[in-house]
């Protein structure tokens, strides 16, 4: 059997996890193509990885001590933020250690080296050097761009010369990547399934979740609580918004370092009766996008969208910001839809629109569920990770 080994910085505690989807993407992909699959990823400090699929294996990388010390990803944005972070470098050599001992110990007989993002790509490299094992990296997430810096080009592009293949997951970012490393990047589609993301009855979403408002136009935004994904530009309009369409109702899901900072700006704007800040679990998250009305996405940076997908699979009504990756996401057909991501103006016009034309929202549903059909459906990552097997093992 063909086996894969996949060396991360973050991996999602289990198949329904928000964090690190597209990780979890590429490691099914590979299951779906019939491979053995190892995942090499750092632990995590309260909770085991709760994986049950024949033929993948997580390797959960102790380091640090005490174990809640633990510079991880998934609480510090990968590897990438930890490179900015003055308290995780003393962490870092640790993490980097053992995390390369894991994978040259399963680097024989491996067919290939999966990294996914750059930080973990040097582990990759230097296991794989060792066997002679084709090793790769695929870039994910909008911190590329940080890792890019024009100070680290020339290490990246070094590091990058025996690299089997590069790729990333919007067309924007294989551009970014083009333009800083100087090599060729290919794309690597991700696809959504198109089962749990799938329109459904608005009503009886809401019926069906506990504490969601039942009435009213409901606009809804997700994604982790920090500066880049651009909630607190939404929590500020919102006043412009609810003064011109009576009873309208904003709920923010999420988490992350800046839930303070919301909710004492919700406050100053006497907006808690208005806007709402939630915690979903995945499993819920396909039901919560089918009982809003609008899916907001006001990032100000952005390497492809994933919250956008989803929304579209869902068949509802997408505004988004006119950044990165975004822009191929919902594609020139539907650019009405882009909005500047400083324009509180644009911004409002555009949700106060969409809340009085039921017939126009319901044609752009329709519109941008077909869209994700075409773009997002099944086996489109399976074929590109195939091809980047040897020969011998397709």
């Amino acid at each position: 059997m063909t086996r894969i080994v996949i060396v991360t910085s973050s991996f999602p505690l289990h198949p329904e996890d928000a964090n690190s989807p597209f990780v979890g993407a590429i490691a099914r992909a590979w299951l779906d193509l019939g491979c053995h699959v190892d995942v090499v990823v750092p632990s995590h400090p309260e909770q085991g990885y709760q994986w049950r699929l024949p033929n993948l294996h997580i390797h959960a990388v102790d380091y640090g001590r005490p174990r809640s010390r633990q510079a991880l990803a998934m609480s510090g944005g990968g590897m990438a933020a930890n490179l900015f972070s003055f308290k995780a470098w003393s962490q870092m050599p640790a993490l980097f250690s053992r995390m390369l001992q894991k994978a040259r110990a399963l680097a024989p007989g491996a067919s290939l080296i999966h990294a996914c993002w750059l930080g973990p790509s040097l582990v990759a490299q230097l296991a794989a050097s060792r066997v002679s094992v084709p090793w790769g990296v695929s870039m994910l997430g909008s911190d590329v761009d940080r890792l890019l810096a024009a100070p680290l080009n020339w290490f990246w592009r070094r590091h990058l010369r025996g690299a089997a293949f590069i790729n990333s997951t919007s067309h924007y970012m294989v551009h970014q990547a083009e333009k800083a490393l100087r090599v060729p990047v290919a794309h690597l589609p991700l696809e959504i399934d198109l089962e749990r993301f799938r329109p459904r009855d608005r009503k009886e979403a809401r019926a069906n979740l506990e504490d969601f408002p039942e009435k009213g136009l409901v606009a809804f935004a997700l994604g982790r609580w920090i500066p880049i994904k651009g909630m607190d530009f939404l929590i500020r309009l919102w006043p412009e918004v609810v003064a011109r369409v009576p009873g309208v109702r904003l709920v923010l899901a999420g988490h992350g370092p800046e839930e303070e900072e919301y909710r004492n700006l919700i406050r100053a704007l006497h907006m808690e009766d208005f806007i709402e800040l939630k915690t979903f679990s995945r499993q819920e998250i396909p039901l919560v996008m089918a009982a809003a009305d609008v899916v907001l996405v006001p990032s100000r940076r952005e390497g492809l969208g994933i919250v956008a997908m989803e929304a579209m699979a869902s068949g509802r009504a997408v505004l988004a910001s006119d950044v990165g990756g975004l822009r191929e996401v919902l594609g020139r057909s539907f650019d009405a839809q882009l909005l500047p991501s400083s324009d509180q103006g644009a911004w409002v016009e555009a949700i106060v629109k969409l809340a009085a034309e039921s017939q126009a929202r319901d044609e752009l549903e329709q519109g941008l569920r077909l869209r994700a059909e075409r773009l997002f459906g099944p086996s489109m990552t399976r074929q590109a990770l195939q091809s980047l097997l040897p020969d011998g093992d397709r």
